[in-house]
């Protein structure tokens, strides 16, 4: 074999196929980079020679999981036909036990503390989350009827078989039975739905005698202290904040930041182009939602760096300035973070400058509010983390790492195999949605297509939505708050 400094050169190597056992030819690219030699995968699909990681040449065994991964991408969630899972209206008493019991193990995660490794719980949950989805795929047959043989020919293990059946008979978990029969777990599922009390910060205040909602405020009136100033905005809107937000409230409280950003964009960088719009559940069609997320960015910023974050950070205050004006400054009801942003301490000066507060319209309900400013070059990346849902999004991201790559709301880099878990720098090409599946080697999806587990008719519902809300605000002339694909 022949290779110089000078550039690329062709290299066939011979490596074992670890899903067969029998061994195939590769050819691929390869190009010196100081002392080690490195290949690109390249790898065929629909849409021709895709690259999908890169490998040390001595690393065969990794090329070939990567291979394969990259050859059963439909397996994946993210992947998976659109509209292909049917609701599963016979077994949904089982899936809604299942979900229980993932709440109780997550709450369990969050108390136990000071450990570097994920307890048994996690993992425990993860399996149930498993088990949820098999279900869901599983066809519309009514699972009180089958057999052992029925479920094992399904593909479920006897742990499986065992979980479901207790659940038929009893109609839930038995750590789930425990959990609302003991009084103090009881508690402190009431007190993780209030916002910034984690499981770990319940415990405690089970601890030190808190017994409800209501006696934690009176509590508060005795000892100020027992929980921070933004657990105690929260605890002001506890009610409403348990309600979801119809889609026609959340899209008046998208309109309201958005036409907040366009005017800071104004006073900060006169005549320069903003991007602002809704994401999560509300730009995936869905009927009503749990929070109003906004992302924000100012194109203005193209040529500075990405971690110029005070750019940023003032940019979002003077946004909050706009939205102190609305409604006579009734509009923010409270702020569950530190303002002014600008002299927040942050960990990474790469990231989005990040407001999380309490809104209010007239005569409304109060209701969470996130917005997030970002660097131009990451938009593509936060649109397509934020907009969800978190199970296509994990799918996602899974794949994305068995692959070789690191994908995040800031970007998209590759592993670096060094024998670390390092990582290059960030991919900047990907100024869309689409062109991160492309660079990832994968079919795109719209946002209302992005619910591994909905229905055809729930796929088709969201998407009408989306068209009928983009058309009627193009004839009232109306702000868009949603990217103009649905402005069409």
């Amino acid at each position: 074999m022949k290779h110089t400094e000078d550039g690329p050169v062709q290299m066939q190597s011979r490596m074992i196929d670890l899903e067969s056992g029998s061994s195939f030819h590769s050819v691929y690219e390869q190009s010196f980079t100081h002392a080690s030699l490195e290949s690109q995968i390249h790898l065929s699909s629909e849409n021709g020679t895709k690259v999908i990681g890169i490998v040390d040449t001595k690393n065969a065994c990794e090329l070939a999981k990567r291979k394969r991964t990259f050859s059963k991408r439909n397996e994946f969630a993210c992947q998976w036909p659109v509209g292909n899972r049917e609701l599963n209206y016979r077994n949904q008493d089982i899936i809604n036990a299942l979900e229980r019991k993932i709440e109780v193990l997550n709450d369990r995660v969050g108390e136990i503390r000071g450990t570097k490794k994920q307890p048994q719980e996690y993992w425990r949950a993860q399996k149930t989350k498993m088990l949820i989805q098999k279900i869901k795929s599983s066809g519309d047959e009514n699972m009180n009827k089958w057999s052992q043989v029925e479920f094992r020919e399904k593909g479920f293990t006897q742990n499986n078989i065992n979980v479901i059946q207790e659940i038929l008979k009893n109609g839930d978990c038995e750590l789930v039975r425990y959990t609302h029969i003991c009084p103090s777990q009881k508690i402190k599922r009431q007190l993780t739905k209030v916002w910034g009390i984690g499981p770990a910060r319940a415990d405690d205040l089970v601890k030190q005698g808190i017994t409800s909602i209501d006696n934690l405020k009176e509590k508060l009136k005795v000892d100020p202290e027992i929980v921070s100033d933004r657990v105690k905005r929260a605890l002001l809107h506890y009610d409403d904040l348990q309600t979801r937000i119809p889609r026609d409230e959340a899209a008046l409280i998208a309109t309201t930041v958005c036409q907040a950003a366009h005017v800071a964009a104004r006073r900060c960088s006169p005549g320069s182009k903003v991007t602002a719009f809704a994401a999560g559940s509300f730009r995936r069609g869905k009927i009503d939602c749990g929070d109003v997320d906004i992302l924000v960015t100012c194109h203005a910023w193209e040529k500075i760096h990405v971690q110029s974050y005070n750019n940023r950070a003032h940019f979002l205050d003077t946004i909050l300035e706009s939205l102190g004006e609305v409604n006579q400054g009734g509009f923010l009801a409270a702020d569950l973070v530190e303002r002014p942003c600008t002299k927040r301490k942050i960990n990474f000066s790469d990231g989005p400058a990040t407001y999380m507060g309490i809104c209010q319209l007239p005569n409304k309900k109060a209701r969470r509010l996130d917005i997030k400013v970002y660097h131009p070059s990451q938009l593509a990346f936060a649109m397509l983390y934020f907009s969800g849902n978190d199970y296509f999004n994990r799918s996602m991201r899974s794949f994305a790492n068995k692959c070789g790559w690191s994908l995040s709301d800031k970007g998209i880099r590759k592993r670096l195999d060094d024998g670390t878990d390092s990582i290059g720098p960030y991919i900047t090409e990907c100024r869309s949605e689409r062109a991160i599946f492309e660079q990832l080697g994968l079919e795109y999806r719209e946002p209302y297509e992005r619910d591994p587990t909905a229905s055809f008719v729930d796929i088709e519902a969201a998407h009408a939505r989306l068209v009928y809300e983009a058309q009627e605000r193009r004839k009232a002339s109306e702000l868009p708050i949603l990217p103009d694909i649905y402005t069409l």
